[in-house]
């Protein structure tokens, strides 16, 4: 058909250009064209039935668009929380959420070509790949819903309405059991789930109406504490603090905070921060003081 000529011949331009054979530094983009050529044109991919792996293609095409263009849209209400909350409700009592993928990597990033000694690593990673039957869809919903509300007021009132605070709850509740302070990794499914909604309800916490919905459901407070714990996962343990810090705007949910033990949990971090490895010139990064 023309569309598939059209996708064959954008495809033949950009292997051309991006060919390590001729781009030494272009192997990245070859790769992950080679990727999207594969799932374009692959027919199989196209069942009766809803196909995940598109749907969470549009979640995450949404959550670009709001990321970029924050200003533009601030004005605007998002119009599909019915559809979204539903969505993470529906995946959150999926009893094979996460069987579907044991560590369910973001393939929207692309990632370099690994070496030939690691061919079997390559092998496991093929065998985990996202497909049109097992997509991980919580993440890419919690990641849009995050995304929104941080856009506009409007949005944040909207999803309290439809109930997604209390859907987001259920997910965290979900999600966050299985980390592990140990085995967990940063690209791990559960632990970007969590990642995502700390950052949805941070941004909710600015607006009085979903601060006290907040408040209703004191557990959410225990389980943004919880996250503290896990001083394997750097990242995630900096959005649970600044989840706290904006739950403080609100005196409940301070005193509601403190009582769980927020203030030791933070001191723990604070206390492990080695403040004399700048002053010895020793290079480090944002997720590490080693």
């Amino acid at each position: 058909s023309n569309e598939e000529a059209l996708i064959r011949r954008a495809y033949y331009q950009i292997s051309i250009k991006y060919h390590p054979d001729k781009n030494p530094d272009g192997r990245d983009k070859f790769h992950a064209a080679a990727l999207a050529y594969q799932f374009l044109c692959n027919r199989k991919k196209l069942g009766t039935g809803p196909n995940r792996l598109h749907i969470q293609l549009m979640l995450r095409a949404q959550s670009i668009v709001y990321s970029r263009y924050r200003k533009i849209l601030a004005e605007q209400k998002y119009a599909g929380y019915p559809m979204l909350v539903k969505t993470i409700r529906t995946e959150t009592e999926d009893e094979e959420l996460f069987a579907r993928v044991a560590a369910s990597e973001d393939f929207s990033v692309p990632q370099p070509q690994p070496d030939s000694t690691k061919a079997n690593d390559t092998k496991n990673d093929q065998r985990q790949r996202e497909s049109a039957s097992n997509a991980v869809l919580l993440v890419a919903a919690t990641e849009l819903a995050y995304e929104t509300v941080a856009t506009s007021a409007l949005n944040a009132e909207e999803l309290r309405r439809e109930g997604g605070i209390q859907a987001l709850q259920e997910a965290f509740t979900r999600c966050s059991v299985l980390l592990s302070a140990t085995s967990s990794r940063p690209n791990d499914a559960c632990v970007r789930v969590c990642g995502h909604i700390v950052s949805v309800l941070a941004a909710a916490s600015q607006f009085p109406s979903c601060r006290q919905n907040i408040q209703e459901l004191p557990q959410l407070a225990r389980h943004v504490l919880r996250l503290l714990y896990y001083r394997n996962l750097p990242q995630l343990c900096c959005l649970s603090a600044s989840c706290l810090a904006a739950f403080c705007i609100d005196y409940w949910l301070c005193v509601t905070s403190y009582e769980h033990g927020a203030l030791y949990l933070l001191l723990r971090h604070v206390f492990a921060y080695d403040f004399t490895l700048e002053e010895a010139g020793v290079k480090t990064t944002e997720t590490s003081n080693d």
